[in-house]
């Protein structure tokens, strides 16, 4: 079972990206802490979107597990399932 996401964080000269490309879904910041925050903003809301309307994505059922377990999860939880790196 996937139990992260695997976040990717780009540094450019005045801001930070958090993207979990797996789901399309990006995190901006001018700190790694406010690209997380923003991160996991998003992808809460897209997680429900996507969970809300399964027959418009084509998700493998271990996506809808971890989409499932995202949202169940408490924010720090879900901080800790962006990557194994980050946590």
């Amino acid at each position: 079972m996937l139990d992260h996401l695997d976040a990717r964080i780009t540094y450019d000269q005045n801001d930070v990206t958090a993207a979990v490309s797996r789901f399309g879904v990006l995190g901006f910041g001018s700190t790694l802490d406010e690209a997380i925050a923003d991160l996991l903003v998003e992808m809460n809301a897209k997680a429900r979107r996507m969970l809300a309307a399964t027959d418009r994505y084509r998700l493998a059922p271990e996506e809808l597990d971890l989409l499932r377990l995202f949202v169940q999860s408490s924010s720090e939880e879900q901080k800790a399932m962006l990557s194994r790196e980050l946590s």
